[in-house]
């Protein structure tokens, strides 16, 4: 049933909007997480080594970060069902050319297409629920599609070990077929054409994002190729070309007429503040996830399938604890969560840095992946709703598609320097002595990172209620 212009949640209709948008979104946080697991067994059919771990990573958080504002601009003038659509296609594609991908190059090429797919996607999810359905129930289907994202983002490393033990890494990546051709059709049969309606006086920031995405590039590429190279090298080139880019970005972003990231959000500290919390926590939790798949694996030995559900009981006490920790938040203000989470995942993090060759699972593995989950439960919905709430309510939307970026760029870099930072950078293979030793470092620099971020919410944070803002 459809009331003033919209759907209700409980409708037929409303299920299905609820539905398309769920299903394209979840699979972007899905491959967010089932390439993980699957990286050793690649490594040995097609030697992707460290600093192809990095790139299979890194690629695909690389042009969803850099082009997630530009996503929402081109929704804007295209029409949200039309871009979310587009996003689809482009995305199911990428995981069929990841699927039957024959070298690492193809790999990399094709992880970098699903993050410009995931891009379109993921602000026009969202803007078509804000769209689609009636003002009193925004929030509840808001809410509902943020656990479908989470129990998609919970099954990525189930997913990705469950395939790759019994069938192939391949099929890990095939299996977004049949959801993506589930969620077009959804889309065309139950979201309305008035999500298409284009905005002309939309102007999108084609230079800004350009300039975003090679600057970005430029320092990645720096980061993980770099260690390989002495002296005056083509990555430190890129790396000092991307810096000098970045500040061609600002000086843009300041003088043109519809700027991809409008500079006046951060005349707010508070923004500032809990932003450089996102990138380095979620810096930390990814890459902690990361390096962990691969340490249970080829030094422990765990098949694929066990590997994923290894880390599974932290996704389970996302989806149980983060709603209560954001409703705590709300009456007790973000800062005690945004400063206690992040050190107790540090805590975690030392832990787990010493899982070596001869631990057990249920007595040294299990309570730190538990510690673990905790410390995040607590940090991501007062993180996430303390930076929708620090910003202007007029720019919300960028606020929001801001924020989001920060959560893939924190764990870009992460992913880039940490092996460099533990010694295990440039071409080393996946497991061995070497990597061992060096997974222990890379542990303790993300509980590092992760207590860093937990000084700046104490310091940047105000400790004043934070009023939850609908993710």
């Amino acid at each position: 049933m459809e009331s003033g212009g919209g759907v209700r949640l409980k409708s037929p209709r409303g299920r299905g909007v609820l539905l398309a948008t769920a299903l394209g979104t979840g699979m972007v946080y899905l491959d967010s997480l089932v390439v993980n697991v699957a990286l050793p067994t690649m490594d040995k059919q097609l030697h992707l080594g460290v600093a192809g771990l990095q790139w299979t990573i890194s690629g695909y958080l690389l042009s969803l970060s850099a082009l997630l504002l530009l996503g929402g601009s081109l929704g804007d003038l295209y029409g949200m069902r039309r871009s979310y659509m587009i996003g689809v296609i482009l995305f199911v594609g990428a995981s069929v050319l990841c699927g039957v991908a024959q070298t690492l190059s193809m790999v990399i090429g094709a992880r970098i297409l699903q993050g410009v797919g995931g891009a379109l996607m993921t602000p026009a999810s969202l803007a078509i629920i804000q769209t689609e359905f009636v003002p009193e129930d925004r929030s509840a289907a808001i809410g509902a599609w943020s656990g479908s994202v989470a129990f998609f983002t919970a099954l990525g490393p189930f997913v990705g070990g469950l395939f790759t033990t019994y069938v192939s890494w391949r099929v890990a990546f095939f299996i977004n077929a049949p959801l993506g051709g589930f969620a077009l059709w959804a889309s065309s049969k139950y979201i309305s054409q008035r999500c298409n309606v284009r905005r002309g006086e939309v102007h999108p920031d084609y230079l800004g994002a350009s300039l975003a995405a090679f600057s970005l590039g430029g320092i990645t590429y720096w980061a993980i190729e770099g260690p390989a190279h002495h002296g005056l090298s083509i990555p430190l080139i890129t790396g000092l070309g991307g810096l000098v880019l970045a500040a061609i970005f600002v000086a843009v972003e300041m003088h043109v007429r519809n700027p991809m990231l409008p500079l006046s959000l951060f005349k707010s500290h508070q923004f500032v503040w809990l932003n450089l919390c996102t990138v380095l926590f979620y810096g930390s939790f990814v890459s902690g996830v990361t390096f962990l798949g691969v340490q249970l694996q080829a030094n422990l030995h765990y098949p694929a399938l066990v590997a994923g559900m290894a880390s599974l009981p932290v996704n389970v006490m996302l989806i149980l604890l983060s709603r209560r920790f954001g409703a705590l938040s709300q009456r007790l203000g973000a800062k005690p969560f945004m400063t206690g989470g992040p050190l107790i995942v540090a805590i975690a993090l030392i832990w787990m840095s010493q899982i070596e060759t001869g631990v057990h699972y249920w007595t040294f593995v299990l309570p730190s992946i538990c510690i673990w989950g905790h410390g995040l439960s607590m940090v991501v919905a007062p993180l996430t709703s303390a930076a929708l709430a620090s910003a202007d309510q007029q720019r919300v939307g960028v606020a929001s598609a801001f924020n989001t970026a920060a959560s893939r760029v924190g764990p870009m870099f992460a992913i880039a320097l940490l092996p460099v930072l533990s010694g295990i950078g440039g071409s080393k293979s996946l497991g061995g002595t070497d990597f061992e030793h060096g997974y222990g470092k890379a542990m303790a620099f993300a509980a590092i990172t992760c207590v860093i971020a937990g000084v700046v919410a104490f310091v940047g944070v105000r400790g004043r209620r934070a009023h939850l803002a609908a993710v």
